[in-house]
């Protein structure tokens, strides 16, 4: 039923959840976790690996876990502070032209499109 309706597997959700959660300890020094991250993780005997090695294994079939930087993506702003993340970005004479010129065709394709569709059928007969 799963492979019907598209769903992953529950192996392939576990790893998900372990990767998501490894790079939640990242992101964070303060996590009780944050100092295992620089230890080496190694297969256990009878046991198999501890999740953080299964989830750096994971995280290594997309990227090297030494390109990933610690810490958080992006950091929160006090309200003072929005003020100065503001970001205008000016066009000049040229680049508007482009945007223009870029606009009136791609107009003029969705007419020649419209117009190609809405052709009445040949095959309608009128009584």
């Amino acid at each position: 039923m799963r492979f019907l309706l598209d769903l992953s597997s529950v192996r392939i959700r576990h790893k998900l959840a372990q990767a998501k959660t490894y790079l939640r300890v990242m992101e964070n020094p303060h996590h009780p976790l944050y100092p295992s991250l620089l230890t080496q993780k190694g297969t256990r005997i009878k046991r198999g690996k501890s999740w953080m090695a299964e989830a750096e294994d994971s995280i290594k079939l997309v990227c090297p876990i030494e390109d990933i930087i610690d810490g958080r993506e992006w950091i929160k702003t006090s309200p003072e502070q929005t003020a100065l993340t503001k970001v205008i970005i000016t066009m000049g004479k040229d680049r508007r032209e482009c945007a223009a010129a870029t606009r009136r065709s791609a107009r003029a394709e969705i007419g020649r499109t419209q117009r190609k569709h809405n052709k009445p059928s040949k095959d309608i007969f009128v009584l």
